[in-house]
């Protein structure tokens, strides 16, 4: 399991709010995956990772690295069939 410094805006909460998702269900993806799973998005700079929260929940999320520790989340959402 990686270990990653998130840092956290209210900006951030509030967006990810909006899309009914949770803090700690950004961060179980996040904490899940392995780095050979990020992508690069391919509509913007952005680190994209596909992932499944504890209670079963998939989502996509967005974040920007900051440097090789520190993410910055950006949004997340429940994908459509890919």
């Amino acid at each position: 399991m990686p270990w990653f410094d998130i840092f956290w805006t209210p900006d951030a909460e509030e967006h990810l709010a909006g899309h009914g998702v949770t803090i700690r269900e950004f961060e179980e993806v996040l904490l899940a995956a392995n780095r050979r799973m990020i992508e690069t998005s391919i509509s913007s700079d952005y680190f994209t990772l596909k992932g499944v929260t504890s209670t079963g929940r998939p989502l996509r999320i967005v974040f920007d690295m900051l440097d090789d520790i520190t993410v910055f989340p950006i949004t997340a959402y429940e994908p459509s069939e890919e």
